[in-house]
């Protein structure tokens, strides 16, 4: 039995980076008996399970239902955990030797990037512990493969699988956009601190002219903060601030030449992998960026437009020119995600059988 350590992806919170990466890995599973744990601290105090086809979930309180929880681990053939946060919510019970990492981010850097320094130290000792211990590591970039290595000293290439955060979506490139004279730009995300989010609304509005058109999408709950923050500085039939199904995103996308993705200069970022920056590449728009050490996307040779570059007129073949080059740099990850994913599923076939280290 596999067991996961994480929420179950569903249509309701699927547009989260973290649960498109859940979904991903749970499409290699589809034909294997698996158990998803949603694990609180401080929710699901009333137990609750759900079954989707030969999937179970079980919401559990940490501290309430830690008997099954327990069991739960012992029972399990591999346990897959999704981040070093969930790692926390099966300590001190989980048994390394069936433990899979999908590390997503590095999280102690991220709480002190968010001035968190307490639960950076807390998740600098789970971190510690699960990279020096874990069966398997899955890194979504080579970057944060060689971050784990540089800061804990130690050689991960036998327990490491890098297995960048991509779907392979079959996406209609609207090729007419390369003879418009109209550039459109599209943010889809959130409204995080690492977002950006002012230097994105500041230079939108500096680079405005009858030319430009903006598509913004965002969770509908951070909608009327965004509409608040730009104002009136556009005309409506130039802007678009909405929250759309993915599909629907992926759509507009196609239609875009350029994308926001103003990410600092700072290791959460330098060893990242981006959902948006692949569906940019993806849908052939070109990313705007803050800083291009994103991941291994500037090591692999993609093309990018600097934020303060957009004070410079905008010409279409030279944005084509671009799109084709990554192109190229995405099927690298393409071909890297393929030979990944044949590693896990074989990994995952002899899951119900007899545990091999």
């Amino acid at each position: 039995m596999i067991l996961f350590i994480a929420d179950f992806p569903t249509a309701e919170n699927v547009r989260d980076g973290m649960f498109q990466r859940i979904a991903a890995i749970d499409s290699l599973t589809k034909n294997e008996e698996r158990v998803y744990l949603n694990i609180s601290f401080k929710k699901n105090k009333k137990r609750k399970i759900s079954v989707y086809d030969n999937c179970k979930v079980e919401s559990l309180n940490y501290f309430l239902h830690n008997l099954t929880i327990t069991k739960y681990l012992k029972k399990a053939t591999i346990i897959y955990v999704h981040s070093v946060y969930n790692m926390l919510k099966i300590f001190p019970f989980g048994d390394y030797k069936k433990i899979i990492l999908d590390i997503h981010g590095v999280v102690p850097e991220e709480m002190i990037f968010l001035g968190k320094r307490a639960n950076a130290f807390v998740y600098n000792i789970i971190e510690r512990m699960s990279i020096q211990k874990c069966f398997k590591l899955i890194h979504v970039t080579s970057s944060m493969k060689k971050f784990y290595e540089d800061k804990y000293h130690i050689c991960l290439d036998k327990r490491s699988i890098v297995l960048p955060i991509f779907e392979k979506n079959k996406i209609h490139v609207d090729q007419n956009k390369w003879n418009s004279n109209m550039f459109e730009f599209i943010y889809a995300g959130g409204m995080q601190a690492w977002q950006n989010i002012d230097l994105m609304i500041e230079e939108s509005k500096r680079t405005y002219n009858k030319n430009i058109k903006f598509n913004f999408f965002l969770p509908q709950n951070s909608t009327y903060e965004f509409k608040s923050r730009i104002a009136n500085c556009f005309n409506a039939t130039d802007i678009i601030v909405d929250s759309l199904p993915k599909e629907d995103v992926i759509n507009v996308m196609a239609k875009c030449h350029l994308g926001f993705v103003l990410r600092d200069d700072i290791v959460v970022n330098r060893v990242a992998c981006p959902t948006k920056l692949i569906e940019y590449l993806e849908c052939g728009v070109v990313p705007v960026v803050k800083s291009p050490d994103i991941g291994d996307f500037n090591s692999l040779g993609y093309s990018f437009i600097k934020v303060d570059e957009l004070c410079s007129p905008l010409k279409m073949e030279e944005l084509y020119t671009k799109v084709e080059n990554n192109y190229r740099v995405l099927a690298h990850f393409q071909s890297q995600t393929e030979e990944s994913k044949v590693i896990l599923i074989n990994i995952f076939k002899g899951a119900n059988t007899e545990f091999e280290n």
